[in-house]
């Protein structure tokens, strides 16, 4: 996230590299692919379990720490999804 970011966003500072390799860069919209959910899910459960797919967290514990925790977040102090254990 770029919340309280000062130097361009990712997009802005690749432009110049797509224009000079004549790239293309292309989005998508999630929810067009919609039908294929169930397939997805099942495939990433299994790369889950088989600890092929991993993820980064910070566990904050505790209710009371929901602020600073909220704080650490928007200065991007956290690792992956920021989680408060109550």
């Amino acid at each position: 996230s770029v919340y309280n970011k000062t130097e361009l966003p990712m997009a802005v500072a690749v432009q110049p590299f797509l224009v000079k390799n004549s790239a293309l860069m292309q989005g998508f919209i999630v929810s067009n692919y919609a039908d294929k959910f169930p397939q997805a899910m099942k495939q990433l459960s299994t790369w889950l379990s088989e600890e092929k797919l991993t993820y980064k967290e910070t566990i904050v514990e505790g209710f009371d720490n929901t602020p600073q925790a909220f704080l650490d977040m928007m200065d991007g102090k956290n690792k992956g999804k920021m989680i408060v254990k109550v």
